[in-house]
């Protein structure tokens, strides 16, 4: 009798373990759910007397955002910049910071988000340009001429 529970429990595990065990997909590979790191990067595009245009590109991101400071200023961590910052597309893009002072240097700070995972802050510092007016020519005015 002994032998037959013995038989009977090992003939139930065996079709146990062949049921109970998960197919694997050789296509997905078993990797632990680490999240991906989100990259930013900025660049100039142009700056104007009162704005400046520049260019952030993003990468396995969900979330990006962007502010400006005055140079000198510190400058915003990852989560502030995304949690109160411009937010805007996860594709590469072209933005404008506009109402600025001119000839202000300033610091463009971008981060991007992943799930719960934030990039680095990527920073540009620019000076936003002076219009200086049109030269005027000198204008000369003769009262009176006397003859030599």
């Amino acid at each position: 009798m002994k032998t037959y529970y013995i038989s009977a429990i090992m003939a139930g595990l065996a079709c146990l373990s062949l049921y109970s065990c998960e197919e694997k997909n050789p296509e997905t590979p078993d990797t632990p759910d680490t999240p991906v790191v989100p990259t930013i990067s900025i660049s100039l595009s142009e700056a104007r007397e009162t704005a400046i245009d520049f260019t952030l590109t993003p990468a396995n991101a969900e979330t990006v955002a962007w502010q400006i400071v005055e140079t000198g200023t510190t400058v915003p961590g990852a989560e502030e910049i995304i949690s109160s910052g411009n937010q805007v597309g996860t594709e590469t893009g072209t933005y404008t910071a506009d109402n600025l002072t001119a000839g202000t240097s300033y610091v463009i700070a971008a981060a991007a988000l992943n799930g719960e995972t934030y990039s680095s802050v990527a920073t540009l510092e620019a000076t936003t340009t002076v219009n200086e007016p049109d030269p005027v020519a000198p204008t000369l005015t003769i009262e009176s001429a006397t003859p030599t």
